[in-house]
């Protein structure tokens, strides 16, 4: 299963720590990798993750440790771990921190934003291993740059392998008119408005 989010502001980052969690606490030996342009990206993710173990004393409880130093990591008593990395986008890494790894679950954060060499060395992990083997499920989230790229190949091209998942703001339960004219009010020019809220 093949999964492609576009959204912004709707809780992704909710949603894939949530699909992350599931997934590590109900399958032993569960390898998820988390793989974002910057560190800023895979940041939130990891605090999102965290935030949502240290308001649940059940999630917590099947933590066995949290790893800092190389690339941030959370083990499970599963056997199960999260790990984040940057792909090195801004210095042309090609994703070469996460290359090597098996996992069951991949996510790609703000996707677009990644380098298509980045997406070439990460598609790897897709490939079944004597070590890993079974469905394996990406999951490519991203507001669009507006580059036709692999992204947006993924989320438009009639022969993709992807299913697209679009979500605009203004899907946000908590959307309201005073909110929409905020959001005008912050992104003055249609163009920014169409990219940003409405993920175009």
């Amino acid at each position: 299963a093949n999964e492609g989010l576009v959204t912004h502001n709707t809780g992704k980052s909710f949603y894939m720590a949530l699909t992350m969690l599931h997934k590590a606490m109900t399958i032993p030996n569960y390898k998820v990798i988390v793989v974002a342009p910057q560190i800023k990206h895979t940041k939130i993710l990891y605090d999102e993750v965290v935030n949502i173990i240290e308001n649940n004393p059940y999630v917590e409880s099947n933590v066995s440790r949290y790893i800092q130093s190389p690339s941030p990591e959370v083990n499970f008593i599963t056997g199960s771990f999260i790990r984040f990395f940057t792909a090195g986008t801004k210095s042309a890494g090609n994703a070469d921190s996460a290359r090597g790894q098996e996992a069951d679950l991949i996510i790609l954060d703000e996707m677009d934003y990644l380098h298509p060499d980045d997406l070439v060395a990460l598609l790897a992990m897709l490939q079944d291993t004597r070590k890993n083997k079974g469905k394996k499920i990406l999951i490519g989230a991203s507001t669009p740059t507006g580059a036709h790229e692999v992204f947006y190949e993924w989320c438009t091209s009639p022969k993709s392998l992807f299913t697209e998942f679009y979500f605009p703001s203004y899907v946000n339960p908590e959307w309201s008119e005073e909110m929409e004219q905020e959001m005008r009010g912050l992104y003055r020019t249609t163009n920014s408005y169409r990219h940003e809220i409405e993920a175009d």
